[in-house]
């Protein structure tokens, strides 16, 4: 206000206030950072999934294509991949993407195709292989019979997470969300307005 002889600039004065009151502003910049972590777990898990369902993975071995019938990635027919793709909040600075659940079966499973995998032929597994065999009707591939002469079976890794995690687009996606975050705080705390 102004009354020709002095300003007063109480309004910027509260805004001041406001600013430098550390609780207030602690509160808003937790809550707005958590909003920020959760849309940022949010948008890397839907990436994820999206480039599992989307991606050129390497192709099945001929026994995986006998056995299953079908030339996708093992657990993508069945969504049992994107089902391991799971995020957790820790804190409103910390969350998690990626395959979370170290009991489950998917989770599992996942981690095997995105690390790839050699898993030893037991005489156990080797009669599981070949009773599902004999279920299928058709003729048993040659190469899939040569498994008789090997121990183990090399899994191709399919690098479903990886090239997500290292995408600088997305990153930067990320950083930008945290900072409005912060922007949302100031905001916030000093009443709506411009800091």
């Amino acid at each position: 206000m102004s009354d020709g002889l002095k300003v007063t600039f109480k309004g910027v004065i509260k805004q001041f206030k406001d600013l430098t009151n550390p609780s207030k502003l602690k509160a808003a910049i937790r809550k707005n950072v958590k909003i920020a972590t959760i849309r940022n777990t949010l948008i890397y898990q839907a990436k994820i999934k999206n480039n599992i369902s989307r991606k050129k993975f390497a192709k099945n071995a001929k026994l995986t294509l006998f056995l299953k019938g079908t030339s996708k990635p093992p657990l993508v027919d069945s969504k049992q991949l994107n089902n391991a793709i799971e995020v957790s909040l820790k804190s409103a600075f910390l969350g998690e993407v990626g395959i979370l659940n170290s009991d489950s079966r998917e989770a599992n499973l996942a981690r095997i195709l995105q690390s790839s995998s050699v898993i030893k032929i037991t005489p156990s597994v080797r009669a599981a292989i070949f009773a599902k065999m004999r279920n299928r009707r058709g003729k048993v591939p040659k190469k899939v019979r040569s498994l008789r002469s090997k121990g183990f079976i090399k899994v191709p890794a399919r690098k479903f997470l990886e090239v997500v995690f290292s995408s600088q687009k997305l990153k930067r996606k990320a950083f930008i969300e945290y900072e409005l975050a912060m922007r949302r705080a100031f905001k916030e705390v000093s009443g709506g307005k411009a800091v």
